[in-house]
């Protein structure tokens, strides 16, 4: 399919506009995959993180010569607001910079990005880079995987299913030896939960509509080090379930912001 995919982002949330597709009215904005499921789900170990930041944080300002009992709380709060704030940064630039090596590996364009990046978190990427390569070669020796595309936008309209459309930006596409395609999402944190199954579940309905016959049905999550170079790779073969899951949450997203669904009659 030859539509054009725009995305837009308002009030940090990104819509995706489509050209080109009749089953998409023209001027119509569709929510993204992750804004959907960032507003209508939790992620239960935010909490014993920020009780861990929080708690180092104290240790670290009890330890200053200087230190002001009455600051507690405000200097506490903003170590483990920046240390949050520096956790967003390297994912962000980690990527970019995968997607810049990825986009053509013998330019030297992420190796400029790189070099651009503050020194607090150079480290950090360039070892989320390497262990992102780790893996395609990995793969591209076992499984005989190659890179189809990066930063795939991919949207899902009204039809086939009954709800409000979506967009969203697949890390990486990778095809098998028959030409079978296979979502492939980085991720830096260190947990992996309902979110992001889900999250690859919707980019696997969306790419099963854009490319029909050609989804391999199978999605990896790839959780990429940050302190020694390696990967861990978490295959999802429940994408029914997770799908099942997706639904809901727009459902729900829909009815939270009062957007009418497709074929709602009342």
């Amino acid at each position: 399919m030859s539509a054009t995919v725009t995305r837009i982002t308002r009030r940090n949330s990104h819509y995706y506009k489509v050209s080109g597709d009749p089953q998409v009215p023209e001027n119509t904005e569709l929510p993204s995959v992750t804004s959907i499921i960032g507003a209508v789900t939790a992620k239960p170990w935010l909490v014993p993180w920020a009780v861990r930041s929080t708690l180092e944080a104290v240790d670290e300002l009890l330890m200053k010569p200087d230190f002001n009992p009455l600051s507690l709380t405000i200097e506490a709060k903003s170590l483990a607001n920046e240390e949050m704030r520096l956790g967003a940064e390297i994912g962000e630039a980690t990527h970019q910079a995968i997607s810049l090596w990825l986009a053509n590996t013998d330019s030297p364009a992420c190796a400029n990005y790189i070099d651009s990046l503050d020194e607090t978190i150079k480290t950090k990427v360039l070892i989320g880079l390497d262990s992102c390569r780790r893996f395609i070669d990995d793969y591209r020796t076992s499984s005989g995987l190659v890179v189809k595309d990066v930063e795939r936008a991919v949207y899902l309209p009204w039809k086939p299913y009954d709800f409000i459309g979506f967009g969203g930006t697949i890390d990486c596409v990778m095809a098998n030896s028959i030409g079978r395609l296979i979502v492939v999402d980085w991720k830096t944190g260190d947990n992996i939960g309902a979110a992001a199954l889900m999250q690859v579940a919707a980019y696997t309905m969306a790419l099963e509509y854009l490319e029909p016959g050609k989804f391999a049905y199978n999605s990896v999550i790839v959780q990429l080090n940050k302190e020694s170079v390696g990967y861990t790779a978490h295959h999802i073969t429940s994408l029914t379930k997770w799908r099942s899951a997706f639904t809901a949450a727009i459902s729900l997203w829909a009815h939270i912001h009062n957007f009418k669904i497709a074929n709602e009659t009342s």
